[in-house]
């Protein structure tokens, strides 16, 4: 099995198919997210729930089943439980005060902010959210932010959001690979 590229150019949340059939046996794995790679590789992405509605939906050993079913056959399979997804209370505050950033730009292009953002990469591994206001000043600071978190959103980047409150002392750094 190849190693996936981890880079998201897009996701479709409302994907018009809602399952891919895996081979011979008609494997049928639940979608509620098509995930686009920037290496143009297709994924599916599902959130089951944890309480009983269905044996797929609840047996963890069902969700690993689908998960190497499907990557027997090279297809991306990735499964959680909102449990899961809402085990780490410090990351989903972060994303939520995130997605402000995101929303209040959305009126922006932020293509410019990311090339001046990837420049910076080029003579740094990492930077602090405060080295971000330092070079480039407060007023501009929200904008140079979304074009940040954007990019960690994107696999671009990645950062401490998941283990550090978000505050100016936030790293982001070049994502090491897969």
């Amino acid at each position: 099995m190849t190693e996936f590229d981890t880079e998201i150019a897009q996701c479709d949340y409302a994907p018009v198919k809602r399952s891919v059939s895996l081979g011979e046996g008609g494997i049928a794995l639940p979608v509620t997210a098509v995930v686009t790679y920037k290496s143009g590789e297709v994924g599916y992405r599902h959130v089951r729930y944890s309480q009983d509605r269905g044996k797929a939906n609840h047996d963890p050993t069902e969700a690993t089943r689908l998960i190497e079913a499907a990557a027997a056959v090279m297809i991306r399979y990735e499964s959680w439980t909102e449990i899961e997804i809402r085990s780490n209370p410090v990351q989903l505050a972060n994303w939520r005060r995130i997605l402000a950033w995101l929303s209040a730009a959305r009126e922006h292009s932020l293509a410019w902010y990311s090339d001046e953002v990837a420049d910076m990469f080029r003579s740094h591994q990492s930077f602090t959210l405060a080295d971000v206001e330092r070079i480039w000043g407060e007023a501009a600071f929200p904008l140079y932010v979304a074009a940040v978190f954007q990019n960690v959103l994107l696999g671009t980047y990645k950062s401490n959001i998941g283990t550090e409150n978000l505050s100016p002392e936030t790293i982001i750094s070049i994502e090491s690979g897969p």
